[in-house]
């Protein structure tokens, strides 16, 4: 269906990007001393048929791009393989319930902690003083509920065929907890030589929940000399939705005074606290076209074109959060801990950004493969040239009380995927597959076309196959193992009706 470990990013960058607006709504008139990451914690849960193909290729099930043996999978891949099935066939698949370490796959420690690493070099860039910086501890993990994935059917006719599945929900549900992370901002007073300091520990929790459903239609037509045509239809509906709490401890202090806040007994406001709620729901389609020319059931050539889609998302989500300011006469921000006990325009004033329009990118890509099967053995080459992103786009909007200039900007975080090429060789029951993707991480921002992008070649290897059951040789067995970004480990039945 949809590639899910990119989203489990998307979200964790989300989450980490609301902390950091935080982070930086209240050092944004010092300079940082100190930071300490603290612990962040990813408890990442996937249901139903979990993390699948990122390129579309299931040479176990189906054989999907390299239709040598065709099957149910070619309804949501390849469609010109429904041209070459022999017989009708109910298909179904399931998927186990496993757990995994995501970051030795996507570096999400380190991706964080260099991006950390950026945004204190911004901060401090006037300064001469080099903070002491301990980064993030970032512990995910991903576990796969399991369960049944797919449901699939082939109706083999004299002029057509036509197949039809549907795909149970996919829930991804992520909790992240922050806890420890500590920092120190020092700025000077108004009347010069004072240093005044905050220190602040954050911490809190944010979850967020995504559902993908759908299903699949596709048709294909045997034309002369074995040459097959196919088109596939895909409609998805989503639904995302967050809440999340904040509760940080702060002190502003100039030595020989001390302000403390979230103090119940102050007399203006003080509260420091960031919260976030929001929902969206949205839906999208995809079409799939596919090519091929094959020599009786020894050698195939298919080529296959899968359109970009996105799932536009209708919803907004909530971020409050509270800044702290304090003014001189001249109307320059310091932090001042006599005029934040004295003076009731200052202390912390709201802050609120609202993020709408969401959308979840998905990459078209054309694919070519060549494959041959003689005896028991057989081999395929796959190439994958890809279009547009693997992305979350969003727009938001910033406002405040007087104190705060309205901002407002487009943000687009994800996989820019190029191309990628597979080999797989082996017997029916066990094939090697060895294959490499390269793509770009991407972050766009509309203000001052902010633009970063970070280029990386990520390997790929699996294990895949199948057999015919022994005297029931209408049920068909397949597995698919990958370790990358392809299906982590999934098992499909089919049964050829007579």
């Amino acid at each position: 269906m949809c590639t899910h470990q990119i989203k489990i990013r998307h979200i964790f960058l989300l989450v980490f990007a609301l902390a950091l607006i935080f982070v930086k709504s209240i050092i944004a008139q010092g300079t940082l001393e100190l930071f300490q990451g603290g612990i962040i914690g990813a408890d990442l849960r996937v249901g139903s048929s979990g993390l699948s193909g990122f390129s579309g290729t299931f040479d176990g099930i189906g054989g999907s791009i390299s239709q040598i043996t065709p099957g149910g999978e070619s309804i949501r891949w390849n469609p010109v393989g429904l041209a070459y099935v022999k017989k009708s066939s109910l298909y179904s698949e399931w998927v186990p319930p496993i757990t995994i370490d995501i970051n030795p796959v996507f570096d999400i420690e380190k991706k964080v902690n260099k991006q950390l690493h950026a945004d204190i070099d911004n901060l401090n860039k006037s300064s001469e003083t080099e903070p002491q910086i301990e980064d993030f501890i970032i512990d995910p993990s991903v576990g796969m509920d399991g369960g049944q994935g797919n449901y699939a059917v082939i109706a083999k006719t004299r002029y057509f065929t036509v197949g039809g599945a549907i795909h149970s929900p996919t829930r991804l549900l992520a909790d992240i907890g922050v806890s420890g992370t500590k920092f120190r901002a020092a700025t000077a007073s108004s009347g010069g030589g004072t240093t005044i300091r905050l220190l602040a520990i954050l911490s809190g929790t944010i979850s967020s929940e995504i559902k993908i459903s759908g299903y699949s239609l596709a048709f294909a037509r045997l034309l002369p000399y074995n040459i097959g045509v196919g088109f596939g239809l895909d409609d998805y509906t989503a639904t995302f939705s967050t809440i999340g709490q904040f509760q940080p401890e702060a002190q502003v202090s100039s030595g020989s005074q001390e302000f403390t806040f979230n103090d119940p007994l102050a007399d203006h406001p003080d509260k420091l606290a960031a919260k976030t709620e929001g929902f969206f729901k949205g839906n999208g389609t995809r079409f799939r076209l596919g090519i091929g020319y094959h020599l009786g059931d020894w050698l195939a050539f298919d080529a296959a074109y899968f359109s970009p889609y996105r799932l536009q998302m209708d919803g907004s989500m909530l971020f409050d959060y509270n800044q702290i300011l304090a003014f001189s006469t001249g109307g320059d921000n310091f932090f001042d801990a006599a005029q934040l006990i004295e003076d009731d325009y200052t202390g912390t004033h709201e802050r609120t950004t609202e993020i709408r329009d969401l959308k979840l990118k998905f990459p078209g890509r054309l694919s070519l493969a060549l494959a041959g099967k003689w005896r028991n053995g057989r081999a395929s080459i796959i190439y994958e040239s890809y279009q547009s992103s693997n992305a979350l786009v969003y727009n938001y909007f910033s406002i405040g009380d007087s104190t705060f200039t309205p901002v407002s900007g487009t943000r687009e975080i994800g996989l820019q995927p190029l191309r990628a090429m597979y080999i797989s060789a082996g017997a029916n029951w066990m094939q090697i597959r060895l294959g490499a993707v390269r793509a770009d991480w991407i972050n766009r921002h509309s203000r001052g076309s902010e633009e970063s992008k970070e280029s990386f070649w990520l390997p790929i290897f699996g294990l895949i196959g199948g057999f015919v059951a022994p005297h029931y040789r209408q049920f068909q067995f397949d597995y698919a193992f990958t370790v990358g970004v392809t299906s982590f480990l999934r098992f499909g039945l089919s049964y050829q009706l007579d």
